[in-house]
This record gives C-alpha cells, sequence and structure tokens, in this order.
C-alpha cells in the first residue's frame, strides 16, 4: 500500500510545480491543457484491496496512526475536520502538527460494521498539505494573475492537487469528491459549473483562519481544466 501513497503525493507535487513554473499555463501547446482531471492515473493504481486484505480498528484516530508510510506517519490528529460516509469506505478529513506547523491530511478508508459498530481499515490512500505551502502556492499565483483569474486558478490547482485521480471517491466512484484550502471568506459563494460546494467549514491552521470547502458529487472527470466553469 506504500505505492498508493507515494503515488498520490507524486501525482499532487506534479500538478504543484506544474502550476508554480510553468509561466505558460495558457500557451496553445502546453501538453496538460487539454487533459482531464481523470487522466492521472491507471486503472491498477486506483484498484482498491479488498476488505479481507486489510486490519480494521474500533476507531478513526487508531486506524489513521496505524499508518507506515513515512511520509504520512501520524501519532496524533490534532483535529478531525470532516468524515464524509460512503457505503463501505470513507474520507477523512483532518489537521496534524508536524515540526510546529499544521498539515491537513485526507486518508481514505474502507469501513465495515460489526456488532452494530463501524469498524475502519488501514489507510488505502492519502494526499496531504501544509498551509504553508498552499500560501506559497497562493502567493506565486498571485503574481502571475489579476485577482479574478487568480481565484480561479487557485480552485484549478486544488481540483488537480486533490483527488485528480479519483482515488478518493467513494461507492465506485458514483461519490466523487473534490475540495480545497482557502484563505478567505470569500470562498463561500464559489460555484464550480454552477454549483455550490456541500459545505464550507472556517478552521484554524497555524494560527490562522482557513476555509476547507467540499463537493460531495461534483462530476469533472470530462471537463478540461481551463474550460471548468469557476465563478464567486
Amino acid at each position: 500500500m506504500k505505492r498508493a501513497c507515494y503515488i498520490t503525493t507524486l501525482v499532487g507535487i506534479i500538478f504543484l510545480l506544474f502550476i508554480i513554473l510553468n509561466k505558460s499555463w495558457k500557451s496553445e501547446d502546453n501538453k496538460l491543457e487539454g487533459r482531464t482531471l481523470n487522466e492521472f492515473a491507471s486503472e491498477e493504481y486506483l484498484k482498491e484491496k479488498d476488505a479481507s486484505e486489510l486490519k480494521f480498528y474500533p476507531t478513526i484516530e487508531e486506524a489513521v496512526c496505524s499508518c507506515d508510510w513515512d511520509e504520512y506517519s501520524v501519532s496524533r490528529i490534532e483535529k478531525v475536520v470532516k468524515v464524509i460516509q460512503g457505503e463501505d469506505s470513507c474520507d477523512v478529513f483532518f489537521i496534524v502538527n508536524n515540526k510546529e506547523k499544521d498539515n491537513f491530511y485526507t486518508f481514505k478508508l474502507k469501513t465495515k460494521q460489526e456488532k452494530q459498530k463501524i469498524l475502519y481499515s488501514e489507510p488505502l490512500y492519502a494526499v496531504g498539505t501544509s498551509w504553508e505551502l498552499e500560501k506559497y502556492r497562493g502567493r506565486e499565483l498571485e503574481k502571475r494573475y489579476d485577482k479574478e483569474d487568480c481565484f480561479k486558478q487557485k480552485i484549478i490547482s486544488c481540483l488537480g492537487f486533490f483527488n485528480s485521480t479519483g482515488a478518493f471517491s467513494l461507492d465506485k466512484n458514483n461519490k466523487i469528491i473534490k475540495w480545497g484550502l482557502h484563505d478567505n471568506e470569500e470562498i463561500k459563494t464559489l460555484a464550480i459549473d454552477e454549483k455550490r460546494p456541500t459545505e464550507v467549514v472556517k478552521i484554524k491552521m497555524d494560527g490562522e483562519v482557513v476555509y476547507f470547502w467540499y463537493y460531495e458529487n461534483l462530476n469533472l472527470e470530462n471537463a478540461k481544466m481551463q474550460e471548468i466553469n469557476i465563478s464567486h
């Protein structure tokens, strides 16, 4: 399962570096310009382990802390921000403190019911970022775009960084989860293809107010990144 963690991380890093370093984002010859959000991972990568192959725990925190991936090793959850439950798996969004800096992680866990209690598996997939990194990404975009375009590019960068592969979708991809972090309450009026977020949650990271937004079902798999309709 380390493969799942590392490929999820790698996809995000590639997209993030592309956002930050590529000044010709809108050029006609850009190879990623015409790609859709579901073209970044193979079917083999997205194939999940069966529940019989996984170890289960009585609490989310125990399941999360069972993770042995170096990059996402968690000893304690600072705050569980949101749990989105599917039929047999869930996405857990939480904050951890690492070297006095807050990180925002998302783990996908299998779930099953035993004796009227929900049990949670070791992680299937993981992706995360620090608020420090998110602010840096925002500053780099602000150097290249006016205010309106910058808002759009920030949202697109979140769509590309978090769940671009569909690994965190639930219920056999019938519940397509999309999310991101934002530094301004203007995110409350976000609309992607005229749809409002399922919820916007006010949290704190590194002592600053941050807004976590998410959609429980936003199907963009056939949408080209720069053609997604984003407004606020």
